[in-house]
Protein backbone atom coordinates (compact mmCIF):
# COMPACT_ATOMS: atom_id res chain seq x y z
CA UNK A 1 0.00 0.00 0.00
CA UNK A 2 2.94 2.38 0.48
CA UNK A 3 4.38 2.47 -3.24
CA UNK A 4 0.69 1.91 -4.77
CA UNK A 5 1.66 2.54 -8.43
CA UNK A 6 1.29 0.63 -11.53
CA UNK A 7 3.85 -1.27 -11.85
CA UNK A 8 3.56 -2.87 -8.27
CA UNK A 9 -0.11 -3.33 -8.56
CA UNK A 10 0.51 -5.33 -11.58
CA UNK A 11 2.76 -7.36 -9.82
CA UNK A 12 -0.14 -8.07 -7.02
CA UNK A 13 -2.34 -8.72 -9.74
CA UNK A 14 -0.51 -11.14 -11.05
CA UNK A 15 0.84 -12.89 -7.95
CA UNK A 16 -2.95 -12.93 -7.04
CA UNK A 17 -4.28 -14.89 -9.88
CA UNK A 18 -1.55 -17.48 -9.41
CA UNK A 19 -1.93 -17.79 -5.83
CA UNK A 20 -3.52 -20.30 -3.73
CA UNK A 21 -4.90 -18.55 -0.13
CA UNK A 22 -6.33 -20.00 2.49
CA UNK A 23 -10.44 -19.75 2.88
CA UNK A 24 -11.95 -20.51 6.43
CA UNK A 25 -15.23 -22.60 5.51
CA UNK A 26 -17.76 -24.33 7.65
CA UNK A 27 -18.43 -28.02 5.51
CA UNK A 28 -21.25 -29.98 6.03
CA UNK A 29 -20.62 -33.36 5.25
CA UNK A 30 -23.44 -36.24 4.78
CA UNK A 31 -23.51 -39.79 7.08
CA UNK A 32 -21.00 -40.79 4.88
CA UNK A 33 -17.56 -39.30 5.26
CA UNK A 34 -15.03 -39.74 2.43
CA UNK A 35 -11.66 -41.19 3.87
CA UNK A 36 -8.71 -39.48 2.47
CA UNK A 37 -6.74 -40.86 -0.08
CA UNK A 38 -2.86 -41.64 0.10
CA UNK A 39 -1.99 -37.70 -1.12
CA UNK A 40 -4.38 -36.37 2.07
CA UNK A 41 -6.78 -35.24 0.44
CA UNK A 42 -10.55 -35.98 0.11
CA UNK A 43 -13.55 -36.11 -2.72
CA UNK A 44 -16.34 -34.26 -0.98
CA UNK A 45 -19.59 -35.97 -1.76
CA UNK A 46 -22.24 -34.15 -3.79
CA UNK A 47 -24.53 -33.18 -1.23
CA UNK A 48 -21.86 -31.54 0.96
CA UNK A 49 -22.94 -27.83 2.22
CA UNK A 50 -19.63 -25.67 1.87
CA UNK A 51 -20.15 -21.93 3.83
CA UNK A 52 -17.52 -19.77 3.42
CA UNK A 53 -16.60 -17.13 6.10
CA UNK A 54 -17.48 -13.60 5.32
CA UNK A 55 -16.38 -10.25 6.53
CA UNK A 56 -18.48 -7.10 6.84
CA UNK A 57 -17.03 -3.82 5.41
CA UNK A 58 -18.07 -0.12 7.15
CA UNK A 59 -20.30 0.14 4.39
CA UNK A 60 -22.36 -2.88 5.16
CA UNK A 61 -20.93 -4.84 2.07
CA UNK A 62 -19.83 -8.85 2.46
CA UNK A 63 -16.32 -10.05 1.36
CA UNK A 64 -14.92 -13.09 1.01
CA UNK A 65 -11.52 -13.76 2.94
CA UNK A 66 -8.28 -14.75 0.81
CA UNK A 67 -5.59 -15.56 3.27
CA UNK A 68 -1.64 -15.83 2.12
CA UNK A 69 -0.65 -17.91 4.89
CA UNK A 70 -2.00 -19.47 8.31
CA UNK A 71 0.03 -16.40 9.81
CA UNK A 72 -2.40 -13.96 7.95
CA UNK A 73 -5.51 -16.36 9.09
CA UNK A 74 -4.36 -16.30 12.70
CA UNK A 75 -4.39 -12.39 12.90
CA UNK A 76 -8.21 -13.29 12.54
CA UNK A 77 -9.49 -12.32 16.25
CA UNK A 78 -13.15 -13.97 15.87
CA UNK A 79 -12.83 -16.38 13.41
CA UNK A 80 -15.26 -18.86 13.07
CA UNK A 81 -14.75 -22.42 13.92
CA UNK A 82 -14.68 -24.78 11.05
CA UNK A 83 -12.08 -25.88 8.14
CA UNK A 84 -9.85 -24.12 5.90
CA UNK A 85 -9.98 -24.52 2.01
CA UNK A 86 -7.15 -24.06 0.01
CA UNK A 87 -9.08 -21.73 -3.07
CA UNK A 88 -7.44 -20.04 -6.08
CA UNK A 89 -8.55 -16.68 -7.68
CA UNK A 90 -10.80 -18.75 -10.27
CA UNK A 91 -12.68 -20.38 -7.58
CA UNK A 92 -13.28 -16.85 -6.04
CA UNK A 93 -14.33 -15.78 -9.55
CA UNK A 94 -16.89 -18.63 -9.94
CA UNK A 95 -18.20 -17.66 -6.55
CA UNK A 96 -18.61 -14.19 -7.08
CA UNK A 97 -20.63 -14.82 -10.95
CA UNK A 98 -23.72 -14.16 -10.22
CA UNK A 99 -23.79 -13.82 -5.89
CA UNK A 100 -25.52 -10.46 -5.41
CA UNK A 101 -25.25 -11.31 -1.78
CA UNK A 102 -21.45 -10.83 -1.90
CA UNK A 103 -19.68 -7.68 -3.31
CA UNK A 104 -16.01 -9.64 -3.78
CA UNK A 105 -13.10 -11.33 -2.12
CA UNK A 106 -10.82 -9.16 0.31
CA UNK A 107 -6.73 -10.21 0.56
CA UNK A 108 -5.12 -10.31 4.15
CA UNK A 109 -8.23 -8.30 5.35
CA UNK A 110 -6.04 -7.39 8.88
CA UNK A 111 -2.65 -6.38 7.49
CA UNK A 112 -3.04 -5.92 3.68
CA UNK A 113 -6.78 -5.46 3.40
CA UNK A 114 -6.38 -5.64 -0.01
CA UNK A 115 -10.24 -5.65 -1.89
CA UNK A 116 -11.16 -6.90 -5.19
CA UNK A 117 -14.82 -5.87 -6.12
CA UNK A 118 -16.80 -8.50 -8.15
CA UNK A 119 -16.99 -6.61 -11.31
CA UNK A 120 -13.00 -6.05 -10.68
CA UNK A 121 -12.54 -9.30 -10.59
CA UNK A 122 -14.67 -11.05 -13.38
CA UNK A 123 -12.63 -7.97 -15.78
CA UNK A 124 -9.07 -9.68 -14.11
CA UNK A 125 -10.94 -13.25 -15.44
CA UNK A 126 -12.16 -12.14 -18.92
CA UNK A 127 -8.41 -10.44 -19.41
CA UNK A 128 -6.72 -13.21 -18.58
CA UNK A 129 -8.70 -15.85 -20.51
CA UNK A 130 -8.75 -13.09 -23.76
CA UNK A 131 -4.77 -13.49 -22.92
CA UNK A 132 -4.77 -17.12 -22.88
CA UNK A 133 -6.76 -17.37 -26.05
CA UNK A 134 -4.42 -15.36 -28.19
CA UNK A 135 -1.58 -17.60 -26.35
CA UNK A 136 -2.96 -20.57 -27.83
CA UNK A 137 -4.07 -19.12 -31.15
CA UNK A 138 -0.49 -17.62 -31.70
CA UNK A 139 0.54 -21.27 -30.48
CA UNK A 140 -1.17 -23.16 -32.71
CA UNK A 141 -0.28 -20.55 -35.69
CA UNK A 142 2.81 -21.14 -35.32
CA UNK A 143 2.63 -25.24 -35.17
CA UNK A 144 0.73 -25.03 -38.38
CA UNK A 145 3.88 -22.71 -39.91
CA UNK A 146 6.01 -25.12 -38.61
CA UNK A 147 4.22 -28.33 -40.50
CA UNK A 148 4.02 -26.03 -43.58
CA UNK A 149 7.36 -25.91 -43.77
CA UNK A 150 9.32 -28.37 -46.40
CA UNK A 151 11.47 -30.66 -44.87
CA UNK A 152 13.93 -33.37 -45.94
CA UNK A 153 12.26 -36.56 -47.76
CA UNK A 154 8.74 -34.65 -48.08
CA UNK A 155 7.83 -34.80 -51.61
CA UNK A 156 7.56 -31.91 -53.35
CA UNK A 157 5.71 -30.45 -57.22
CA UNK A 158 7.83 -27.97 -58.78
CA UNK A 159 5.82 -25.95 -61.48
CA UNK A 160 7.60 -23.85 -63.82
CA UNK A 161 6.41 -21.09 -65.73
CA UNK A 162 8.31 -19.16 -68.65
CA UNK A 163 7.09 -15.66 -69.51
CA UNK A 164 8.35 -14.04 -72.67
CA UNK A 165 7.68 -10.05 -72.27
CA UNK A 166 7.76 -8.09 -74.98
CA UNK A 167 8.53 -3.87 -75.45
CA UNK A 168 7.87 -2.58 -78.42
CA UNK A 169 8.55 1.08 -78.99
CA UNK A 170 8.79 2.87 -82.36
CA UNK A 171 11.94 4.80 -83.83
CA UNK A 172 11.08 7.48 -81.87
CA UNK A 173 10.85 6.12 -78.50
CA UNK A 174 6.86 6.06 -77.83
CA UNK A 175 5.01 2.87 -77.49
CA UNK A 176 3.80 1.10 -80.08
CA UNK A 177 0.16 0.77 -81.58
CA UNK A 178 -2.72 -2.00 -80.23
CA UNK A 179 -2.25 -2.97 -83.71
CA UNK A 180 1.60 -3.41 -83.59
CA UNK A 181 0.87 -5.31 -79.83
CA UNK A 182 -1.39 -7.22 -81.80
CA UNK A 183 0.85 -8.48 -84.62
CA UNK A 184 3.65 -8.78 -81.78
CA UNK A 185 1.37 -11.05 -79.81
CA UNK A 186 0.81 -13.08 -82.99
CA UNK A 187 4.96 -13.11 -83.35
CA UNK A 188 5.37 -14.51 -80.11
CA UNK A 189 2.61 -17.03 -81.01
CA UNK A 190 4.05 -18.42 -83.89
CA UNK A 191 7.67 -18.25 -82.48
CA UNK A 192 6.43 -20.81 -79.53
CA UNK A 193 4.59 -22.82 -82.21
CA UNK A 194 7.89 -23.66 -83.57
Amino acid sequence: REENNPQNFNAVINLMMRGVFLAPAKIEIGENAPKPDENGRIQLPKDTKVTFALLKSGDGKSFFTAFTDAEELDKWQNKPAGQVMLLRFDDYARMLNGNDHVAGFVLNPFTDNLRFNSDMVASLLKQRNAMLEKIKQTAAQQAAQRNAQIKPGDKVTIVMFRFIFFSLLTRNGRAASPAALNSASSLGASRTKR
